[in-house]
């Protein structure tokens, strides 16, 4: 695995030179190239061979040779509001702007002097508890704990790391922090030692941060602007629409007292936004807000004025390093060759390591809790169940029976929504058992046909509901769990502290001496359990109601409620968006599936939607893309081209290996044919 990574980073790292030197990069720049790029920075320092966490501070030396090779290749540098002015005039000729994010004192005493030096304007965000002394920043005490070690022992965590010099620190330093990025629980164990060793972390934050006149004193210059960071620099896309609220008006109001003057752009700390934060930040005043989203900036930009993209640029930067970054390169690469405009639908909210070391935000600031979760039982949470249905009453008759068998230690309530309003036969169901029923259970009627208007009316209902549940979960009404399921799900969401949890789904098949059923060929996709880039599949899903609500508008999009495919775009969303994922392999559901589902034409129809789904949902992700259209056409040839080129030798494999070439043509057909609007309604017909 080890040897795996190492040579996708060198790949990863490579990537940019190969393009220069092959001549691909002049072809990307005429495609990526905006007129104007924002740069990222963090702390400048007089040298930094000696700071751990030299990925957010950036020398005096190496500050003054970007600044030079920036100014001898033509381009000029201008402030914030400048540059926006420039995109609303489309005016010619390269521009770049500075931005300081966290508010570091070194901000004025090291970079003000250097960027005076060259007449370059920047802008400092400062988040306000670098003031105040409220950001609990475990970050810096890491940094601090292992610049004064030799080894630092980690018992908890069973690790042990050699800090014998300042090579050896900085990887510690990274390791830790890339481990606590993809085990949060991990911070725990490292804020322990932090405190074992008598380090403060808000003393840090006050020692390191502006404090009221220092900052003051930055902006009194007329070179610099100043912006705001919220207060205690926690990801905001995780946080309840109160919590954003008042992390970007106190920041500003914070701000605007000590300075006296306007404070009109934001930066989102971790660089996390979606619509709902971009909305948030116009509402309460800004003009801009800024994310860690790599790109250039284009015209098309002023649209999106709430995601505009920034480049980090740091001490390990050369000329060819910048040029990739002027020139749109690297957004071609990590948008992987997709939308050359970054905007609001593009904006990954992951948290970007080549920009920011901190990537995981303090655990003590739960930032995805409101205050009636603050108060529940965190072993065992509230659970809203919703089950859309359409004409399968003794399906839904066999899901509520087990589900009323289930050992799940908090509160449920289920909410049943029938989607077939002439005939109501789910609604039957639930009138029959409400009365006697384990669980609180509620029958609402969906006039409007289609798997979405289902699905989204159950999710608006689910997150209105009091008392308010603290986290949804997601059955079909073919499905039936086993008794721990909601146990299994709920233990890899609290373990794992994400925001979506999913688990298999297993058939059940009414004729199991059918060659299909023992075939493998309806096997689900399962992983380990444990965190997971994403999930595919809503039929077994456990979501966070505080994030559920910000997708409320249309969380399954209705250009799916025939096709299928609503919840796998919805996923694909909620990734681009930062939210966290998770696999409880053991909360086991089983699908019921019946002899007309046991046959070629169905499984191959089925293959032939999930291409046609696929190739809709990335044509909606990446339509503006040249690059993107030919990787679809790619990926549709080739499944064709697979599965047709294989067919004959399958012959010799057996059923089994004929019907596995038959489904990649099939995914590749409907792939193609989804490119031509042609499309498999499999939900229009009754089901």
């Amino acid at each position: 695995m080890s040897v795996q990574m190492n040579a996708r980073a060198i790949l990863k790292s490579a990537a940019p030179f190969i393009a220069h030197y092959s001549g691909i990069g002049r072809a990307l720049a005429f495609h990526y190239a905006g007129p104007g790029t924002i740069f990222v920075l963090h702390s400048i320092v007089g040298d930094i061979a000696h700071y751990p966490d030299h990925h957010i501070r950036c020398s005096v030396a190496a500050l003054e040779r970007i600044l030079r090779w920036l100014r001898d290749q033509g381009v000029e540098f201008v402030s914030l509001d400048e540059a926006v002015e420039r995109l609303e005039r489309s005016s010619t000729g390269r521009f770049c702007v500075f931005t300081f994010d966290d508010g570091y004192a070194d901000n004025l005493t090291h970079a003000l002097p250097v960027m005076a030096r060259f007449d370059a304007p920047f802008t400092v965000y400062v988040a306000t508890g670098m003031v105040s002394g409220e950001i609990d920043a475990w970050w810096l005490g890491l940094a601090r704990l292992i610049r004064t070690r030799e080894r630092l022992e980690l018992p908890e965590l069973d690790c042990s790391f050699d800090c014998s010099d300042p090579a050896s620190k900085k990887r510690t330093y990274l390791a830790i922090t890339t481990h606590i990025d993809s085990n949060s629980g991990a911070l725990a164990a490292v804020r322990t030692a932090i405190a074992a060793s008598g380090i403060d972390c808000h003393e840090l934050a006050r020692a390191e941060g502006l404090n009221a006149e220092q900052l003051r004193r930055l902006a009194a210059s007329p070179l610099v602007t100043i912006g705001a960071h919220g207060v205690r620099h926690i990801h905001l896309a995780r946080a309840t629409v109160a919590e954003v609220e008042r992390e970007m008006t106190a920041s500003r109001r914070f701000l605007q007292d000590i300075i006296e003057r306007e404070v009109v752009h934001f930066a989102y700390p971790f660089g996390a936004c979606g619509p709902r934060e971009a909305q948030i930040a116009r509402s309460v005043g800004f003009r801009t807000a800024v994310t860690t989203q790599r790109g250039t900036l284009f015209s098309d930009h002023l649209a999106h004025r709430y995601a505009l993209p920034r480049e980090p640029i740091s001490a390990n930067d050369t000329s060819a390093s910048l040029r990739y970054k002027i020139d749109g390169t690297y957004r071609a690469l990590h948008s992987r060759f997709g939308d050359p405009v970054v905007h609001m639908d593009s904006q990954a909210l992951r948290i970007q390591k080549d920009s920011d070391t901190r990537d995981t935000p303090p655990l003590t600031v739960n930032s995805t809790s409101t205050a009636a979760e603050d108060t529940a039982d965190r072993a065992a949470p509230r659970v809203c169940l919703c089950v859309p249905t359409f004409r399968r009453p003794e399906g839904l008759r066999k899901l509520l029976s087990h589900v009323a068998r289930l050992t799940y230690a908090g509160p449920i309530s289920v909410i049943v929504v029938d989607n077939d309003a002439r005939d109501r036969a789910g609604a039957k169901v639930v009138e029959g058992l409400s009365h006697s029923y384990r669980f609180p259970l509620t029958c609402i009627l969906e006039p409007r046909r289609g798997l979405t208007y289902a699905s989204n009316c159950a999710f608006a209902n689910a997150c209105r509901a009091l008392p308010a549940p603290t986290y949804i979960a997601v059955l079909d009404d073919d499905e039936y769990p086993e008794p721990n399921w909601l146990t299994e799900l709920m233990s890899v969401a609290l373990e794992h502290d994400v925001d979506i949890v999913g688990g298999p789904v297993f058939p059940v098949f009414d004729t199991p001496d059918h060659w299909l059923a023992s075939s493998g060929l309806y096997a689900p996709l399962r992983f380990a359990t444990g965190r997971v880039a994403m999930i595919y599949g809503s039929g077994n899903m456990l979501i966070r109601r505080s994030i559920l609500e910000q997708y409320l508008d249309e969380p399954f999009l209705h250009d799916f409620a025939f096709t299928g495919g609503g919840d796998l775009e919805f996923f694909w969303r909620c990734r681009k968006h930062g939210r966290s994922f998770a696999w409880a392999d053991s909360a086991h559901a089983f699908e019921t599936t019946p002899q007309a589902r046991t046959t070629l034409s169905y499984l191959l129809r089925r293959r032939f939607r999930n291409g046609a789904e696929s190739t809709c949902i990335e044509r909606m992700l990446y339509s503006k893309s040249i690059g993107a259209t030919l990787r679809r056409w790619y990926k549709a040839l080739g499944l064709l081209g697979l599965g047709m080129l294989s067919l004959p030798i399958s012959a010799f494999g057996g059923r089994r290996a004929v019907v596995s070439s038959l489904v990649h043509v099939a995914r590749g057909a409907g792939r193609i044919a989804a490119e031509f609007g042609i499309l498999y309604e499999e939900y229009q017909e009754p089901r």
